[in-house]
């Protein structure tokens, strides 16, 4: 999917809800909120592609440790290891991945959908690809119209009309 996808997690989100907290490209969760890996509890390998998100996202060490002791990481505690961007009272949660939301919404499509590209791949491939992929991209960005525009609504000072 080539737009970004925004967690709002306000509550547990345990086994495969964890997955797919971790599968969106940005997460904020309510200070209530908490992340659990709860499978060597009740006997079985985390799945729905936990393995894989957790070792990617916080190296093998960590990622053992969270889910062979099935700690609950809480909001604040995910941020600071990167498994969540924000942390918010649970009141502003709705609130404030809406207005990520719009935020994001007035930047480049094109641009956006690109950067997910390259960032997804660098997540597991070398540095080569990632390169050769950031130069295709440029030169398929590079004078479209939404570029164009970008760099005009720059010197003249306003806000981008971006078409996508």
């Amino acid at each position: 999917m080539p737009k970004p996808v925004i967690a709002a997690v306000n509550g547990s989100a345990a086994g495969i809800g964890m997955s797919l907290a971790l599968s969106c490209d940005l997460m904020v969760m309510s200070d209530a909120a908490f992340l659990l890996s709860p499978f060597t509890t009740i006997s079985l390998v985390p799945d729905c592609g936990l393995n894989w998100l957790l070792v990617s996202q916080l190296g093998y060490r960590r990622a053992f440790q969270l889910s062979i002791e099935s700690e609950r990481i809480d909001a604040g505690r995910c941020v600071e290891l990167g498994l969540a961007n924000r942390a918010v009272p649970a009141e502003e949660l709705q609130a404030t991945a809406l207005e990520w939301a719009t935020a994001l919404s007035k930047r480049a499509p094109l641009s956006i959908a690109a950067t997910k590209k390259a960032m997804r791949l660098a997540a597991d491939s070398d540095w080569a690809s990632v390169y050769n992929l950031e130069a295709e991209l440029q030169q398929s960005l590079a004078g479209s119209a939404d570029n164009v525009e970008g760099v005009q609504a720059f010197f003249e000072k306003r806000p981008a009309d971006f078409k996508g």
